[in-house]
């Protein structure tokens, strides 16, 4: 018998507003490159209350990610990560 190879295996998680506050994160990141202050929402429309088309928010959202300025920077919610770790089993 040959040998099985490894695969890689990338899991995501949607962690936005149940364990990372995503939301607060990325209105700071939009404030940066926009040079303006912005409301902080809590849903994915938030684009509309900056008054920005979805396009150029999905611009703004692929490019926090690929300059990792997203979700390796901001804070947990608060208590999420120990509710999380405290739990055994991972049902997929």
């Amino acid at each position: 018998m040959g040998t099985v190879p490894v695969r890689k295996l990338t899991l995501n998680l949607d962690m936005d507003g149940v364990i990372y506050d995503f939301h607060s994160q990325m209105t700071s990141y939009a404030e940066q490159l926009l040079g303006r202050n912005l409301v902080e929402s809590g849903g994915w429309s938030m684009y509309e209350e900056w008054g920005i088309e979805r396009s150029e928010f999905y611009h703004l959202f692929h490019r926090a990610i690929a300059e990792d300025e997203l979700f390796s920077r901001g804070l947990e919610i608060e208590g999420a990560l120990a509710v999380s770790q405290s739990k055994k089993d991972l049902l997929i």
